[in-house]
């Protein structure tokens, strides 16, 4: 599911080890779809190589992948951000500086 959402929360990162030894950093996101003050809200695991360092505010786009399992009889849900994109980032400047205009020569 893609969502267009805000972000209310980001954790600090902690080293987690996978099953085959490398290590990754985990977070905990907490997202509100846009839409006003009942929006929908999720909150999601990030697991990566590169932590999310985004400020709380920040419209973004998010992937989230939903399961459930099953333990000991129990059903739980699990929701995981597979890929975040921020839409603006406040008071930052543009990713493409303008580059300067090279005047042409007409022979």
């Amino acid at each position: 599911m893609t969502t267009l959402s805000k972000i209310l929360f980001v954790s600090d990162p902690f080293t987690i080890t996978r099953k085959d030894g490398t290590t990754a950093q985990k977070q905990t996101i907490t997202l509100q779809e846009l839409g006003g003050k009942f929006a929908n809200q999720f909150a999601a695991t990030w697991i990566s190589d590169i932590p999310i360092s985004l400020p709380e505010g920040t419209p973004v786009a998010a992937a989230l992948r939903f399961a459930v399992r099953n333990f000991e009889g129990q059903d739980y849900q699990d929701i995981f951000l597979q890929d975040i994109i921020p839409l603006s980032l406040p008071n930052a400047a543009p990713l493409m500086p303008e580059l300067p205009v090279v005047p042409t020569i007409n022979h």
